[in-house]
């Protein structure tokens, strides 16, 4: 499983970027691009400039229907006509507000003013006392441009899928400052004879929506005790979601589910047919590299998980586990996709089986 960083440095990277950040509410009217592709505020007598990430980037293409592909291509050879065009699809949007979030100087999201602001600073402040409350282990944790991870495992809850290919419960809690998706408790799977982690897709989600933010003639957000105490009440039932996930029956039935699989028998000796059968029926898109490490893994067996269907979900994993040129963010995904093959209706892992 990718480390990323220890606790004690996540907790330093999120403390500062709670200190240090700035959220405006923006009338459109009063945001441009310029020629160098930074975004310019009129705050009425005074301007601020901004970078924009590459997630804001994103966001900003949706938003004023311009092909990605081409937002990327003038951000990186002509920004004064990618400005020409950013600020082409704001005159078409006069009417709305946005939500900019900063930090370090850059727009680091650019959403809708009725984005909900759930925090990373508050998840952790929530999620932590948990970890210590239950003797978790906080076994992974990264934040990225997108997501903050925690990764948590219970020592005490473990079992065999079969003889000496033991698992190990735990969670992974993830959330988005920037609109990169839901806040998610998800069932997280250990593998501990080879250390893959599997993400399963019985997750309890919560999306960032809340009613239309006001600001004043500054549009800087500040924060205020009425925002806290309005989501005190969803911190709350965080913490119920987070300990009913923790019930060993919630294991006893990941366990089942996954015995189930190694039993399922991969049939096509067309390992490379499966593999890409496998990313078709799924919907996962991913390099040639990253199939050839999954087709490797799957040849090689997966340290006694075999031509099943358990051990093409712990293929995906194994590359998620062991290849460091790839993103934190493709790692989950990867873990994901493992868990998806889990899932797998009887007809469509016949079309992949054989």
């Amino acid at each position: 499983m990718r480390q990323g960083k220890s606790l004690t440095q996540l907790a330093q990277e999120i403390t500062r970027i709670n200190q240090t950040k700035r959220d405006f509410v923006v009338p459109v009217p009063r945001m441009r691009m310029n020629d160098n592709g930074r975004i310019i505020l009129a705050n009425g007598k005074s301007e601020e400039e901004f970078g924009l990430t590459t997630w804001a980037d994103q966001q900003a293409a949706s938003y004023l229907d311009i092909p990605k592909g081409y937002y990327d291509r003038l951000r990186a050879e002509n920004p004064r006509l990618l400005a020409a065009n950013f600020n082409h699809g704001l005159s078409k949007n006069t009417q709305d507000k946005r939500m900019l979030r900063t930090l370090d100087g850059n727009v680091r999201a650019l959403v809708s003013d009725r984005f909900r602001r759930l925090e990373s600073y508050d998840l952790l402040q929530t999620v932590l006392p948990i970890m210590l409350e239950q003797s978790m282990d906080v076994v992974s944790a990264e934040i990225t441009e997108r997501r903050l991870y925690v990764r948590t495992l219970m020592p005490k809850l473990t079992a065999e899928i079969k003889l000496g290919d033991a698992v190990q419960y735990g969670l992974q809690i993830s959330s988005s400052d920037v609109g990169a998706g839901a806040l998610r408790v998800e069932p997280l799977i250990f593998r501990l004879v080879c250390l893959n982690g599997l993400i399963t897709e019985h997750a309890i989600k919560k999306y960032h929506v809340g009613r239309a933010v006001e600001a004043d003639d500054t549009f800087e957000l500040l924060s205020d005790e009425t925002l806290q105490l309005d989501e005190a009440a969803f911190w709350a039932r965080l913490r119920d979601v987070v300990l009913g996930s923790l019930r060993p029956e919630v294991f006893a039935a990941q366990v089942d589910r996954l015995r189930e699989t190694a039993d399922r028998q991969i049939k096509n000796f067309n390992l490379q047919e499966v593999v890409e059968l496998t990313c078709k029926t799924i919907g996962f898109s991913t390099t040639k590299e990253v199939k050839q490490g999954i087709l490797e893994a799957l040849a090689s067996g997966n340290q006694g998980a075999g031509l099943t269907q358990w051990g093409l979900a712990n293929s995906f994993t194994a590359v998620a586990a062991h290849n460091d040129e790839i993103g934190f963010d493709d790692v989950v995904e990867l873990e994901k996709v493992g868990g998806k093959i889990i899932e797998l209706k009887p007809d469509q892992w016949k079309r992949i089986a054989g």
